[in-house]
């Protein structure tokens, strides 16, 4: 079971390395407002896949959520500066720190239920 779970945890990073080279073209094929509507739903139904107590739906949920994640991982960027052209700058620092900062507590979060247990 160990080798089931490594392969669970490997498969988002899959995800990144494949659908981060295939963004280009899917924008080129549909809008950007399309595939980030599709990327959310592909969240939604991603996360409702990983509640199902069969390890195959978990496996094809994880590979939705790494997809949709790498896709508006690569287009969220690009939004931004295209809709907030004019203060870019404030705008992509603004969601640079906001990443830093919920990261930052994530850690902080982990250490303390560490300590729980």
């Amino acid at each position: 079971m160990p080798v089931n779970f490594g392969f669970l945890t490997t498969l988002p990073l899959i995800c990144f390395a494949v659908i981060s080279i295939l963004v280009p073209k899917l924008t080129r094929l549909f809008s950007s407002i399309t595939l980030v509507i599709g990327g959310l739903l592909l969240i939604a139904a991603g996360v409702l896949l990983r509640l199902a107590p069969q390890y195959s739906w978990v496996i094809v949920g994880t590979l939705l959520l790494g997809s949709a994640i790498a896709l508006l991982n690569v287009l969220i960027p690009v939004l931004v500066k295209v809709f907030f052209s004019q203060a870019y700058w404030f705008d992509d620092g603004a969601l640079l720190h906001y990443v830093e900062f919920r990261g930052g507590n994530g850690t902080v979060y982990c250490g303390a239920y560490d300590e729980c247990l």
